[in-house]
């Protein structure tokens, strides 16, 4: 099941893509779970999947526009240099620790969607990433539970300002808004797997414009 969250005739919404369409489920479960955010915190994923069993889609998929995926999130956390070839690629060892560090919920940006370059910085450099969706909450879990608690991993396009990342850290060069895609690159949709299942797609660049604010 693809789950995505989008906007079409004046509202926004949820829901899962069948064929070129979308079957939108928050008009089925909005009451009880008006976001998918709330729809995954509420354990409905089965439910949505009954819904969208042999539903015919509500909407084409061409007349809507993509949202992030988690549209609400409780918050968005990052890790830097987080795997080797990366810290060789910045000139040093790997962190003994993870770099983490914050995203604001309106730096998110859905497929298609132009991702903005503040204009006073020079330089927009861009990455692929994974980002992970957490689709139940855990405290001290032990490495062999942690898939067990990813629902999905979308692939990603982080962006940042290298003019704020060397002059004032690297909080305000991430936090600038709308620097980062989340979706997918040969489809502009965000595929969810239930846990365990992982995903080893490759990150594709995605198709999001960059302008300058």
């Amino acid at each position: 099941m693809k789950l995505m969250s989008f906007a079409a005739s004046g509202r926004s919404s949820y829901g899962a893509v069948v064929g070129d369409g979308v079957v939108d489920l928050g008009r089925r479960l909005g009451d009880r779970f008006p976001s998918l955010r709330a729809a995954i915190a509420g354990g409905a994923l089965d439910r949505a999947a009954a819904e969208v069993s042999g539903a015919a889609p509500d909407i084409a998929l061409s007349q809507v526009t993509l949202l992030p995926p988690i549209t609400d999130p409780d918050k968005i956390i990052c890790a830097g240099r987080n795997y080797r070839a990366h810290a060789a690629e910045a000139g040093g060892p790997p962190p003994e620790n993870p770099q983490v560090f914050l995203r604001l919920v309106n730096t998110l940006v859905a497929h298609n969607q132009p991702m903005v370059c503040p204009k006073i910085s020079g330089e927009f450099d861009y990455e692929g990433a994974l980002a992970l969706i957490i689709g139940k909450p855990g405290r001290h879990i032990a490495k062999p539970d942690a898939l067990s608690h990813v629902l999905a991993t979308p692939a990603s396009t982080t962006a940042r300002s290298e003019t704020f990342s060397s002059s004032i850290r690297l909080l305000p060069a991430r936090t600038s808004t709308r620097p980062a895609a989340l979706g997918r690159g040969s489809l502009p949709l965000t595929r969810f797997r239930t846990p365990p299942a992982w995903s080893g797609d490759a990150v594709k660049r995605q198709g999001n414009a960059a302008h300058r604010d």
